[in-house]
């Protein structure tokens, strides 16, 4: 059943929300208006939902990258430490 419509509005718009609100569905601009808007407002809930989702997602990228790069740190500086132990022994072995 159709909702009667009460609300009697006159706005402008740009070119840009034009092409938008004709892409959109229903036959005529106030159906168009009317659709795109509903659906809008329907999605939100959903669409807000997965965004928290890949914020979540990003911030447990970012912990795991965090995490992995203070053990690549931690392997750079015993690949050093090995390296001036071996130039040690190099030396002590050409004494």
């Amino acid at each position: 059943m159709k909702e009667k419509k009460t609300n009697i509005r006159s706005f402008r718009y740009s070119d840009r929300v034009a092409e938008i609100l004709e892409a959109s569905e229903g036959n005529t601009l106030n159906e168009k208006f009317e659709n795109l808007v509903l659906f809008c407002y329907d999605e939100l809930p959903g669409v807000k939902s997965e965004l928290e989702m890949y914020k979540r997602w990003v911030k447990e990228e970012k912990e795991k990258y965090n995490q992995l790069s203070g053990l690549n740190r931690g392997f750079e500086e015993i690949i050093r430490n090995l390296e001036d132990v071996k130039e040690k022994l190099d030396a002590m072995v050409e004494e």
